[in-house]
């Protein structure tokens, strides 16, 4: 749904921002193996921190033996940023998947060197946040998405880049929010 940017594959490109603008921004992963699923936890009701609908909806990476096999990591990379601005990058997990294990475990999420957990399970209300990011040399904030030790299944369901701009002169804040609904309408390459 509006204002979410659904990926279509490894390298989506042109997202729209919250206010349905093309913005040049970008989201490429590294790895070819990610497939679609639809069993987020919700709250019957919109009071989650995204919509339900977002919430419902995942991508996921890892391995389980008898049903699937894929690496347990995900790089990527938001791709077309300004050097002249400072963002935030929240990531949302969350699954309910029931087979064949009753706890879908944790993913972890790092940028910059910085690593933080996200409980999975029956999730509706908490995201890893990192603040103060700026672009590299290429435009791009890297992070990686990551099964922890013990877990066999990583999953996102989303992610916020909110981009801070200063004006010069001006200590007000531009701020714009794009948002990607990751498992939407995919083409997960396997």
């Amino acid at each position: 749904p509006a204002p979410w940017n659904n990926i279509d594959g490894n390298n989506t490109v042109n997202l729209k921002n919250d206010q349905g603008l093309a913005t040049g921004i970008g989201l490429r992963f590294d790895e070819s193996w990610w497939a679609a699923g639809v069993e987020g936890a919700t709250t019957g009701n919109n009071s989650g921190v995204y919509p339900d609908v977002v919430l419902s909806q995942y991508l996921y990476f890892g391995s389980l033996p008898g049903f699937f096999s894929g690496a347990p990591a995900m790089h990527g990379h938001i791709t077309g940023l300004s050097a002249n601005t400072t963002y935030t990058l929240k990531f949302m997990s969350d699954s309910k998947w029931w087979a064949p294990q009753p706890d879908n475990g944790s993913t972890q999420f790092t940028v910059n060197g910085v690593s933080k957990s996200l409980y999975a399970q029956n999730n509706t209300t908490n995201t890893a946040d990192f603040i103060n990011l700026t672009a590299d040399a290429n435009g791009e904030i890297t992070f990686t998405a990551s099964i922890p030790a013990g877990g066999q299944v990583g999953y996102i369901n989303a992610m916020e880049l909110i981009a801070t701009t200063a004006a010069p002169g001006n200590l007000a804040n531009n701020n714009m929010a794009m948002n990607i609904n990751t498992a939407a309408s995919l083409n997960n390459n396997n």
